[in-house]
């Protein structure tokens, strides 16, 4: 493993990296490379909160599933049936409805970009400066979503549908969707450094993002998504470990189910 690392390092620089092998249910090997903070010279432990970006999908297709588990959604009923902060809007009238398992599925026609204008911006206008508001979904796309190909016809992979589900997720549960995750997901699995928000607990063991450039590595600017179930959420290593195993044992690890 170690000689596997080495060879990644000799292809790809890295300021940090932490690496973890799951195995019977647990982590049975972790290996942390470099720092978390130059600055500060903060080692990569098993700790380090690093964003998790995409896996942000898996968990809010599992907070999904745990409702249809309680009969509380229809995977093949039309998501404007539990979407009420904002609409999806056809480009066509004679578009069939999204359903949530379009969404889940990225075939319900949604865009990549949900705003042409912001295209030039960094993912797509989909962040926000540090420090300053965060819209929530209803206030980023406004009138509503456009659906801009029929549904079930194409495959087109976007941050947008995942919001959306995640949106659906705190319209019917009647949480905020940051709450619904901590209690129903991250808790019963013991991912207690996992969260889709900044808490202080993720910000005393966040790592400082970096860019290589010719003279060095450099801080990048620092953002909050505003595409929250898709791509917000932060993790460690140890706690990625426990989804993981939990994941390869139908659902359950040593900490719960």
């Amino acid at each position: 493993l170690e000689s596997r690392i080495r060879a990644i390092l000799n292809r790809r620089a890295a300021v940090g990296l932490a690496v973890g092998v799951v195995r019977e249910g647990s982590l049975e090997s972790f290996s942390g490379h470099g720092v978390a903070d130059i600055a500060t010279g903060t080692p990569v432990t098993e700790d380090t909160v690093f964003r998790v970006a995409s896996i942000t999908k898996t968990f809010t297709a599992i907070a999904v599933m745990q409702l249809w588990e309680q009969g509380l959604v229809d995977l093949d009923a039309p998501a404007g049936e539990y979407l009420r902060a904002y609409r999806l809007l056809p480009a066509r009238p004679g578009f069939r409805p999204a359903t949530l398992r379009h969404l889940l599925t990225h075939t319900a026609g949604v865009p990549e970009v949900a705003h042409p204008l912001l295209l030039g911006r960094p993912l797509f206008g989909e962040t926000v400066p540090m420090g300053r508001p965060v819209p929530t979904p209803a206030e980023f796309y406004g009138a509503g979503l456009r659906i801009g190909a029929e549904p079930g016809r194409r495959f087109v992979y976007t941050d947008h549908g995942f919001t959306t589900l995640g949106q659906i997720v705190e319209d019917v549960s009647g949480r905020p969707f940051a709450d619904y995750l901590r209690e129903h997901v991250f808790a019963p699995l013991g991912m207690a450094s996992t969260d889709l928000v900044r808490t202080a607990r993720i910000r005393a063991a966040l790592a400082t993002g970096y860019e290589l450039r010719s003279r060095g590595p450099r801080a990048v600017t620092d953002y909050e998504m505003v595409t929250a179930g898709a791509s917000s959420a932060y993790s460690t290593t140890a706690d990625m470990a426990r989804y993981a195993a939990a994941l390869l044992g139908g659902g359950a690890n040593a900490h719960g189910s």
